[in-house]
């Protein structure tokens, strides 16, 4: 089992954090992402609960592929909570596709910064990976499949700044449309 964290702290508000957060796929720099689909969404609480599905490219190589016969395309499973009134955004990910083998268990978690909660936010990331029923290449596989993971990841935070320069852009838009 391979498992690392990471914090990253954005400068920006969390509100602006979170929005971008959720609004994050599609995207241009994380194209292995083909489809987020809400399954369900509910407010329980005073927080939005949502369950989503998740359809992306499995980027293997393509002799494993060919010996395991295994789908191009792979799915996950993303429970998030919005909690609005206590500021936290909160998203548990885990892959359905390869389920016993393969475990991939993400966790982010997207709270204002204690120190500059009107103008940062930080995300704090959790994620495992996990290989079952292969002894003699699991090490390498949860290795590889690592280090593909925090490559997305750090994808993952240049989207949300990127999703953030196109709100401000289309803000901006609007606003000098608004001016004609």
């Amino acid at each position: 089992m391979r498992i690392w964290a990471s914090d990253h702290v954005f400068d920006h508000p969390w509100e602006t954090v979170m929005e971008a957060a959720v609004k994050k796929y599609p995207n241009p720099l994380c194209q292995h992402v083909i489809a987020v689909d809400t399954i369900d969404h509910k407010i329980k609480n005073d927080k939005l609960h949502l369950n989503k599905l998740i359809t992306l490219t499995w980027n293997i190589p393509s002799w494993i592929q060919n010996i395991l016969s295994t789908p191009s395309v792979a799915y996950a499973h993303e429970n998030s909570i919005v909690d609005k009134t206590n500021k936290a955004y909160t998203l548990y990910s885990k892959n359905l596709t390869f389920m016993p083998w393969l475990c991939i268990i993400e966790k982010m978690h997207y709270v204002p910064h204690p120190d500059h909660s009107t103008t940062k936010t930080i995300l704090h990331q959790e994620s495992s990976v996990s290989i079952n029923g292969f002894p003699i290449v699991s090490s390498a596989c949860e290795n590889w499949i690592a280090k593909t993971a925090r490559s997305n990841t750090e994808k993952g935070k240049q989207s949300i700044e990127w999703v953030i320069s196109e709100l401000s852009l289309g803000k901006e838009k609007t606003m000098s449309n608004a001016d004609l």
